[in-house]
């Protein structure tokens, strides 16, 4: 508990609040709201399979049931050590009882179906507590003996990618559950689906409080969990970078977090992304890069890790474009220029993966490469497409922008609305944001456009 966030420091919160009369008024609020003493009555992680059913009768139909029902229970499993896996030996009528009989919360059921050559597959994840459908997809495929191995494994990659991949279907349901649960109520695995779904959709300062909180449960609670760890470490670390409740010595304890999650999990690529990004606030370029290429090499392809390295890496490449007097002033390296555009080309990579449009480092990477160089049109165009108005960083960007688009109106807009977020002695607030992230190069370069809109 040493590291909690108190309410005392809520005070010192500025950059994402509107307000202190406002912000206690919210913290009241969701106090009230939050203050649910009822335990979760299922197990959030566990998932019943129900046989896939077919009403054919060709042994090689039958066989692509049984293989897919298979397949999917063996890859989830190996998606998320956390997921409780429970195959059922047949279907059940009556979904409600699957609830009551085996404590799961999802059940995932489905049936092909066939017309001449063509086959089509339908997949449903069910809630066994209302009964809704929380996501259901179908897969129109040649049915084709000689391919049936390759045809069962390219309907099963499609189904995890879309539960527990870059789709994140699962993720984002089990999250739901820790907007009206308290953060001493949530187990370790709805805590952490809380922190990366709900918290990294609204960025909210309370939402990050009750995240780091559960989180700290969790790590005692269940201290072999490695996401668990994971997650805790990097949002120590953005404790210090964006919500300033933290000063820079929390870094070793985030740092300490993410080097326990890898060493649960050596092949845990997040952990790698978070101790890049711990590595980058330290100013260590080299490690950065190292923990970074580690985390791609992993993950190759999950959105949420190239959005999170790629970032980094565009933010490290800052001042690529200054003058040689500013180069000097903030000891800028050849290297900049290298690690602004690969960051750049790693978000639209992982912009292109992001099937839901949920992870801003994507963006964020792309519009260093294009604030950097002044290209205020592609800056504008990637910030609009995953707006954060409660953050004052997407705010600068949108401004500068728009300044440099000559929309005086629209740059006005966002520059009151980030005095608005950081409150008084704005310039010193933007100025402490801009040395963490390394943009001292961008402060002094726009300093003439914050104070020709008013800024303090």
């Amino acid at each position: 508990k040493d590291f909690k966030v108190s309410n005392a420091r809520v005070e010192k919160y500025k950059l994402l609040g509107a307000g202190g009369l406002v912000t206690s008024f919210i913290v009241g609020l969701l106090l009230f709201l939050f203050d649910g003493k009822e335990e979760i009555s299922v197990k959030l992680n566990s998932i019943a399979i129900s046989p896939i059913t077919t009403g054919s009768e060709e042994q090689e139909k039958i066989n692509l049931a049984a293989g897919l029902t298979q397949d999917i229970a063996a890859s989830l499993t190996r998606a998320s050590k956390k997921l409780n896996i429970i195959q059922l030996n047949k279907g059940e009528e009556d979904i409600s009882n699957i609830s009551k009989n085996t404590g799961a919360k999802y059940l995932i059921n489905g049936d092909i179906k066939e017309a001449g050559k063509n086959i089509r597959v339908t997949v449903n994840l069910v809630d066994t507590e209302n009964l809704d459908i929380v996501w259901s997809d179908r897969f129109d495929k040649t049915f084709e003996i000689d391919n049936l191995f390759k045809l069962q494994d390219e309907i099963v990659t499609n189904i995890i990618d879309a539960l527990v991949g870059n789709g994140d279907i699962l993720a984002r349901d089990v999250s739901k559950i820790g907007l009206t649960a308290t953060s001493q109520n949530l187990d370790s695995y709805a805590c952490l689906n809380f922190a990366r779904v709900q918290f990294f959709t609204s960025f909210t300062f309370e939402h990050y409080n009750k995240a780091v909180e559960c989180l700290e449960k969790s790590v005692v609670d269940d201290p072999q969990y490695a996401e668990a760890w994971q997650y805790y470490g990097f949002l120590l670390g953005w404790g210090y970078s964006i919500y300033g409740v933290y000063e820079k010595d929390i870094l070793t304890k985030a740092l300490e977090a993410v080097q326990k999650a890898i060493a649960l999990d050596s092949a845990y690529a997040m952990a790698y992304r978070s101790k890049a990004e711990i590595e980058f606030y330290l100013g260590n370029f080299e490690q950065m890069l190292k923990d970074g290429e580690r985390a791609l090499e992993l993950s190759p392809n999950d959105s949420e890790v190239i959005g999170g390295v790629s970032y980094i890496m565009g933010l490290s490449g800052w001042g690529c474009h200054s003058s040689e007097k500013l180069k000097k002033k903030y000891n800028i390296d050849n290297k900049a220029c290298d690690r602004l555009k690969k960051g750049h080309d790693l978000g639209v990579i992982g912009a292109k993966l992001d099937k839901v449009n949920r992870v801003p480092g994507n963006n964020f990477a792309q519009v260093a490469m294009h604030q950097d160089s002044k290209n205020w049109e592609k800056a504008l165009e990637v910030m609009e497409d995953l707006p954060i108005p409660s953050l004052w960083w997407w705010n600068h960007y949108m401004g500068t922008a728009n300044h440099g688009l000559g929309n005086t109106e629209k740059a006005q807009a966002h520059f009151d609305k980030i005095a608005d977020i950081l409150g008084d002695n704005t310039l010193a607030k933007i100025k402490r944001g801009m040395e963490i992230w390394h943009e001292m190069t961008v402060y002094e370069e726009m300093m003439p456009v914050y104070l020709e809109y008013g800024l303090k």
